[in-house]
């Protein structure tokens, strides 16, 4: 009985030792920021350039490609350039028309992305595929084409857009030139509290198997299963989470660019609280403007401008964005 007794207290002391080992050095969703992007890479037809990128991908839905919305002249800068950074799942028609509408009242150019493995519900796995770092390049190539449509840049977010805008704050090359970034319902992390399951080791492996390998909901309506993934893999939000992770460990004090921040204290999406918390610690001039939605609008909450989701906010949302980047540029 003794020898079992010692037997089953060295298997769990190896055990426990080999969990430990598993939780400190087994491998985690990569995070990394590092910018690979180099600006010259871009001609001088940005059009044609951005054209060429996205004739790779013949999934694309029609209508969210990358693109420039020239106010004059193509080709011509303005004084100011948006960029849209849109969330994750969705894609450049997410707030619509509000970065128009912004635009129109300054004459701006203005540039919608497309993070990578979105806008293509028709391929499943295609959410699957980008990391961290591939949106990170994303972002880098975004502020850089808004350096060259405009002689100054916002960045207008939604969600995870925001997250992204976060990790170009911290960078001192993507920092330079960016005169202000909107945040609408910023994802500073998300309500649902398994996520956090995402930043643990090998999660990638078993997490599909404890919670299943596929993720589906039902649109809110016909606009927004068109423009959105509402079908993907379990694993695509693993990239999302390394990217919560990585801002986690930015010094939001240390942050100086002036930042709008815009969203709604029931966002049943991502956490109030954190991004109220973020705001709290925001290092840059910060204006904070905290929205309710009708019952025509966003029921969750989260999309809480724009024409697909929420309609009725999205008049006073263009007004107070203008108004805000008007401040800025006087």
């Amino acid at each position: 009985m003794r020898r079992v007794t010692q037997f089953f207290k060295k298997f769990f002391g190896l055990l426990l030792i080999a969990i430990a080992a598993l939780w400190l050095f087994g491998p985690r969703e990569p995070i990394d920021a590092n910018v690979i992007f180099e600006a010259a890479s871009l001609n001088d037809d940005l059009d044609g350039y951005l054209a060429q990128s996205e004739a790779r991908f013949g999934d694309l839905t029609d209508g969210i490609q990358k693109r420039i919305i020239w106010a004059g002249a193509n080709g011509a800068k303005t004084d100011l350039a948006l960029v849209y950074l849109h969330g994750w799942g969705a894609s450049s028609e997410e707030i619509r028309p509000v970065p128009d509408d912004v635009a129109a009242q300054f004459g701006a150019n203005l540039y919608f992305t497309r993070l990578k493995g979105h806008g293509r519900p028709s391929n499943l796995m295609a959410m699957s595929e980008p990391t961290m770092n591939d949106w990170v390049q994303d972002i880098a190539e975004a502020i850089a084409i808004g350096r060259r449509i405009g002689e100054r840049v916002v960045l207008l977010t939604t969600s995870t857009g925001g997250t992204l805008a976060v990790v170009a704050a911290n960078d001192p090359a993507l920092r330079d030139g960016i005169t202000g970034i909107v945040f609408v319902s910023p994802n500073f992390g998300p309500t649902e509290p398994m996520a956090a399951l995402a930043n643990w080791p090998l999660a990638r492996y078993w997490l599909p198997i404890l919670v299943g390998e596929w993720s589906e909901w039902e649109p809110h309506n016909a606009l927004q299963g068109k423009y959105w993934t509402t079908r993907r893999q379990i694993v695509s939000g693993l990239p999302m989470m390394a990217l919560i992770k990585y801002i986690n460990g930015i010094n939001l004090r240390d942050l100086d660019v002036p930042a709008l921040f815009i969203y709604s204290e029931q966002d049943e999406v991502v956490s109030p609280a954190l991004t109220a918390a973020a705001i709290d610690t925001w290092g840059g001039p910060k204006q904070v403007e905290k929205r309710i939605m009708t019952s025509e609008d966003s029921p969750n909450h989260h999309v809480i401008a724009g024409d697909i989701m929420s309609p009725n906010q999205t008049v006073e949302t263009v007004q107070i964005i203008s108004d805000w980047i008007a401040g800025l540029l006087n």
